[in-house]
């Protein structure tokens, strides 16, 4: 039975979310109604489970915002349950001996299903209340953004939980489908770039993911036509103003801006990706090949703002190119750094 509606999930080791759209009119929702939280476009990526361990009370926000009550003949150290969170980094190429310790009795595939699964039918409830006769197994396809070093392992695993929440009813199912999370944040920047004309061969723009990752990268090489700032941090007035004042006169135009719903644009574009994925595949239209870690930016923070230092990752560069086909002109975002960019 042929998609009527994408759905895209941003499972993340932190926060989470979703967003939505019908293939009839391409209108892309956010979800932001979550357990216990209006307004939000994420929530966080934890559980509570009960004391034994086997059933999840609360997910998301809630999971986090009570206390765990001290359990009877513990010592006061010990509690009944605390929650679980950062499971998801258990699928990173991160040595063992930095990977979060789960409960006993939890591994980390058991808690990225639970929560794939309280998520999963928050999803499914959504879908239905607004289009009831959407059957969601049969109508609804699932893009996953996953980083860029996802091993193939790794995908196979999301895969399975994914299957063993509920949202696909046959594992092989291609009705699931990945994106890196780099590529999905280019597929939403290229609309912008098409609002100012910018979308012209030979265009070079950076994407810069204002999160806590850190790199030693120092430098890019080529004139940029535009930056954008995407991520939680990157509506930050103070963090905005820092990265003008050091790269205006290195971007064409002063052409640095913030998307819409930055925090969300690797889930949006996503979706993107999800509404246009056939014709993307049968005429290779986009083709997006990373290159990441150009450039760090050190804005810190003085003690009046919050004693916290914040680091940029200035993430990847992409260039758009094309590739031939008669009367229309597509665009090509390929790899643009064939040497290393270290100082």
């Amino acid at each position: 039975m042929e998609n009527r509606v994408v759905v895209s999930i941003d499972f993340g080791t932190t926060y989470s979310g979703f967003a939505y759209a019908h293939k009839i009119n391409n209108e892309i929702i956010t979800n932001d109604t979550w357990p216990d939280q209006i307004g939000p476009l994420k929530t966080n990526t934890a559980l509570q489970y009960d004391k034994n361990f086997k059933n999840v009370e609360k997910w998301g926000f809630p999971a986090l915002a009570k206390k765990p009550k001290k359990s009877k003949g513990k010592s006061k150290n010990q509690t009944a349950s605390k929650p679980v969170e950062h499971f998801k980094l258990h699928l990173s190429n991160i040595p063992d001996n930095e990977k979060p310790v789960l409960p006993k009795g939890i591994n980390y595939k058991k808690a990225i299903t639970d929560y794939l699964k309280c998520m999963g039918k928050l999803i499914k409830e959504t879908i239905a209340a607004r289009w009831p006769n959407v059957r969601f197994m049969e109508q609804v396809s699932i893009i996953l953004t996953v980083p860029t070093g996802f091993s193939d392992q790794a995908k196979a695993i999301m895969r399975e939980c994914i299957y063993e929440a509920g949202l696909i009813n046959v594992k092989s199912s291609e009705k699931l489908q990945f994106i890196t999370e780099p590529e999905a944040a280019a597929v939403y920047c290229m609309k912008v770039l098409k609002e100012h004309n910018l979308d012209t061969v030979g265009t070079n723009f950076l994407i810069v993911d204002c999160g806590n990752s850190t790199v030693d990268l120092t430098t890019w090489h080529g004139p940029i036509s535009a930056m954008f700032l995407i991520g939680g941090f990157s509506e930050s007035k103070y963090l905005q103003k820092r990265i003008r004042e050091e790269f205006s006169s290195k971007v064409k135009n002063s052409n640095i801006s913030v998307p819409s719903q930055p925090v969300v644009a690797s889930l949006r574009g996503a979706l993107e990706y999800g509404l246009n994925m056939k014709k993307i595949k049968t005429r290779r239209l986009l083709r997006l090949q990373i290159v990441r870690h150009i450039l760090t930016v050190y804005p810190f923070l003085g003690a009046n703002n919050y004693h916290k230092s914040y680091i940029v990752k200035l993430e990847d560069r992409i260039t758009i190119g094309t590739i031939g086909t008669i009367g229309s002109r597509w665009y090509l975002i390929n790899d643009t750094f064939p040497h290393d960019l270290t100082n």
